[in-house]
């Protein structure tokens, strides 16, 4: 019985041979993992704990920030999941354009290169409001996949940077999906303040609009793959870097001036 066994080990590739590969990973790894009593991971994802939560733990589910959504992000899904897909579709009448596939999934006469799959990823990663819609989108597929087809219920759930919203729809609290992205398409806070010009960003800093650097890139995030004091010490001292997210112990997210945060 997979429910009440008192170890579990996940492993993650993208095809046969890295599946193998992180197999052989994990069988050096967990006798690592037993031996120290910790957890053991790959860079790709597998993992293994010696210490489960096991059966007296709870199941939350969290959602990301709206940055969340990538190019090529969910091209699989539906023929993963094909049965999904009727029951996302009652949701709202047009999927494509909820979930941004245009911008997702870039049509190419050949094969995109690195570069320019870069620079969509920065096109997207700019564009607020196109992906707060697709990353609710996405986070309402995803919810339906885990309890539809994993039959994963939460017994709780929390949502930062946004993911609130995301919550609240994949949850059922909020059922009308298009309205709630007209709300987010439609909301001067979102349009401006936090999108666009960053009147926010650009009023709290007191920059001067009259100058050239009035139309100049003021705000970008990076991920660090760092534990968050090693990051508070590296940004002591600058005024416009933020620590902005903790996603992990050993992952967190700067943001603020482009130029300062590269510093």
């Amino acid at each position: 019985d997979r429910a009440a066994a008192s170890y579990a080990l996940m492993v993650v590739g993208q095809n046969k041979e890295e599946l193998v590969k992180e197999i052989q990973f994990m069988l050096r790894g967990v006798p690592h993992a037993f031996a120290k009593g910790k957890e053991w991971k790959t860079p790709t994802g597998s993992y293994f704990t010696a210490n489960p939560l096991g059966l007296t733990g709870q199941v939350a589910f969290v959602y990301p920030g709206v940055g969340s959504p990538y190019v090529g992000l969910g091209q699989d899904i539906f023929h993963l999941f094909p049965e999904i897909y009727e029951h996302f579709s009652e949701l709202t009448s047009d999927i494509g354009e909820l979930l941004k596939e245009k911008k997702l999934y870039p049509r190419s006469r050949e094969r995109l290169t690195d570069d320019q799959i870069k620079g969509l990823e920065r096109r997207l990663r700019g564009d607020i409001m196109a992906i707060s819609e697709c990353g609710m989108g996405f986070s309402v597929l995803y919810t339906m996949i885990l309890k539809g087809a994993f039959k994963v219920t939460p017994h709780c759930a929390l949502g930062y940077s946004l993911g609130e919203a995301a919550m609240m729809a994949s949850l059922g609290v909020w059922i009308d999906l298009g309205q709630l992205t007209d709300r987010f398409r439609k909301s001067p806070t979102f349009r401006e303040c936090l999108h666009g010009r960053l009147s926010a960003v650009r009023e709290y800093w007191r920059l001067d609009e009259s100058s050239a650097a009035a139309n100049k890139r003021i705000w970008e995030s990076y991920t660090l793959l760092s534990p968050p004091q090693i990051v508070r010490d590296a940004i002591n001292g600058e005024e416009l870097v933020y620590l902005t997210l903790i996603n992990t112990p050993e992952d967190v997210v700067i943001s603020g001036d482009p130029e300062s945060c590269l510093r």
